[in-house]
This record gives structure tokens, C-alpha cells and sequence, in this order.
């Protein structure tokens, strides 16, 4: 009995093994694929959402203004914001971007599926994917740096007030005129940022997915 019997607890224990490791490996398909959802979610969520922030405060405005960038425009203290950019001979800011925000819906839609899919994908689709999840809140920076850079730069010197071309800070404590300012990103933007890292938490828990399947075999 005892001989008869040391093969099928061998056998048993074998199972379960394969079973644990099956169910391991599905419990990280899960994940990742919950990961995925969540990346292109929040990829989604960031065309309701601010993505910079900039504030003003001078002797005539003891509570500051305020002036938030979502994709699709600006909003807050838009009106009088302007009106003091006139007198230094700064554009409207409804100039600023115009492409990007007559395109930044389908542009987002596109990052996001097209992101969640490659996720999906092989080796070479997933670093793609993460590439793309990661140069969205980069370019963001970049093209907003670039019309930061032209409005301080293309002044009107037929305006009321001189100031030499400038470029507003974009990030923290800085000073236009007699005006401090302080900018800083937003929920928008770190929603991009948090798409990014699952983007690349994703490629990484699928790159092991494989060599846990070849084990389990």
C-alpha cells in the first residue's frame, strides 16, 4: 500500500503546484489588465481637469488672480487677466494654442485607446505604449514652455507699459512687472503622470507573465 500510494501524493502535489502557479499567473493578468483600464481612465479623465495653474498677486489685487489651463482652454480670471496684459502689449490669451485645444478631445481619446491597446500588445507594442503614456504630460510642458516663451517674447511696442521680453515662470515663484506670480501643474497633469507610471508597471508585471507561464508548464 505504502508503494501503491507514493505516486499519487507525488502526483497531488504536482497539481497543486501547477494550480498555485496557474493562479498566480492569473491573478497578475488580472491586474494588469485592471492597470491598463485605469491608465487609459486616467488619461481620459484629464480633458476635465486643469493641467497648470497661475497665480498673481499685487497691491491692487490683495486676493490674486487666477488663471487655469485645461486642454481645451483657459478659465478663472480670464477677462482681467487680459486687460492687463494689454498694457504690456501681450496677447490674448484665447490666442494661445489654438490647435491644440481645437484637437486636444480627439488627441486624448487617441492616446488613450491607442495606450490601453499596446498595453495589450507584445514586447515591442508595450514600450511603445509606454513612450506614448510618458510623452503625453512631456509635450504638455513643452508646448506650454513654447507659448509662454512667444507671448513674453512678441509685445506690442506700441503698448502702454515697456517691459523687455520675458518668459513667465512656469513652475513655482516668479515676477512680471510689479506682479508676483506662482505656477504649478495640476490634477490634469498628474492624472497623466499616474497614467504614465501604470503605463510602465503594466510592461513590466507582462514581461514577467511570460517566463511564469513557461515555469507553470
Amino acid at each position: 500500500m505504502t508503494v501503491s500510494s507514493a505516486p499519487s501524493t507525488e502526483l497531488l502535489r504536482a497539481r497543486a503546484r501547477n494550480q498555485s502557479r496557474f493562479a498566480r499567473l492569473r491573478a497578475g493578468q488580472v491586474l494588469a489588465a485592471t492597470m491598463t483600464l485605469a491608465a487609459s481612465t486616467l488619461i481620459l479623465v484629464g480633458l476635465w481637469l486643469p493641467w497648470w495653474s497661475f497665480q498673481l498677486y499685487a497691491p491692487q489685487y490683495p486676493q490674486g488672480l487666477r488663471l487655469e489651463v485645461l486642454l481645451s482652454g483657459v478659465r478663472g480670471d480670464v477677462h482681467e487677466i487680459d486687460m492687463l496684459n494689454h498694457y504690456i502689449g501681450m496677447a490674448s490669451l484665447s490666442l494661445a494654442a489654438p490647435l491644440e485645444r481645437q484637437y486636444s478631445t480627439y488627441a486624448v481619446l487617441l492616446i488613450s485607446v491607442v495606450t490601453a491597446g499596446l498595453l495589450f500588445g507584445q514586447r515591442r507594442a508595450r514600450i511603445a505604449a509606454v513612450v506614448l503614456a510618458a510623452g503625453f504630460p512631456l509635450g504638455f510642458i513643452a508646448d506650454c514652455f513654447y507659448w509662454l516663451h512667444r507671448f513674453g517674447h512678441e509685445l506690442d511696442p506700441r503698448a502702454p507699459i515697456e517691459l523687455a521680453p520675458f518668459t513667465p515662470e512656469l513652475f513655482g515663484n516668479g515676477q512680471i512687472g510689479q506682479f508676483m506670480t506662482f505656477a504649478q501643474p495640476g490634477l490634469g497633469f498628474w492624472c497623466a503622470v499616474g497614467a504614465a507610471l501604470l503605463a510602465v508597471l503594466v510592461a513590466l508585471l507582462r514581461e514577467k507573465t511570460p517566463r511564469s507561464a513557461a515555469r507553470g508548464a
